[in-house]
């Protein structure tokens, strides 16, 4: 774990609050995490504090690679996004996690459902149909995986890589708080152009803001 005051210089602790992959979110005034254990299951912690050590919940998911959690209800539940290593192919699935009961410390899952298979070439639907393994994927693959959610203004995006890791692809998922009825809208629009576009923008932002930090940074230790 680190620490900053101003988002530039940061204090390291040699404290580890948990394995890998941790996906934060908040419920009942306790700090939860999913997380992945290995290349075993996933698990879901739990910490008072957020910065204390997270404890043991309970396993879940076996097979599970990466996941992307955003509570939708406080009081009843959250929305779960994932990926099984070893599907044929693999692909994106969706569960509610039961909120209410984490406050008996148990781990429950419902209405598991296929939220995004290969569908476009720019995703990999062209490519071979094989069963997917752990580790990274240096060629493109029949494969979607590795989420994360984006919400704002009520409105939910999905970010998940394509192709196994050759870019990334948005889509607007609406509908997601009906009991597992989704609508899915992707952002590409079906064209490779739009998808490259997508993902260039993406990555142009994201080297934005980190450019933005190292010219702070700088006029920082020139103040």
């Amino acid at each position: 774990m680190a620490t900053s005051s101003d988002g530039i210089d940061f204090s390291l602790s040699s404290d580890i609050l948990g394995p890998s992959y941790f996906r934060i979110f908040y419920a009942f005034g306790n700090v939860y995490a999913v997380a992945k254990n290995g290349n075993t299951d996933c698990v879901l912690l739990k910490s008072p504090t957020g910065v204390d050590r997270f404890r043991l919940v309970g396993h879940f998911l076996p097979n599970c690679r990466h996941t992307a959690i955003h509570v939708i209800r406080e009081d009843s539940r959250a929305l779960l996004v994932y990926s099984l290593v070893g599907d044929t192919p693999e692909r994106l699935y969706t569960a509610y996690v039961n909120l209410e009961a984490l406050r008996f410390d148990r781990v429950v899952l419902m209405n598991h459902t296929t939220l995004l298979s290969p569908k476009h070439v720019w995703e990999g639907s062209a490519l071979p149909i094989e069963a997917s393994h752990f580790g990274p994927e240096g060629s493109p693959v029949h494969e979607v995986r590795d989420p994360a959610l984006l919400c704002d203004a009520g409105e939910m995006t999905l970010v998940y890589s394509t192709a196994g890791e050759q870019g990334l692809a948005l889509a607007k998922i609406s509908n997601y708080d009906m009991g597992g009825m989704y609508a899915l809208t992707t952002a590409a629009g079906g064209e490779k152009r739009t998808a490259t576009h997508l993902c260039v923008l993406f990555s142009v932002i994201i080297l934005s803001m980190l450019q933005f930090w190292k010219v702070m940074a700088l006029l920082g230790r020139l103040v």
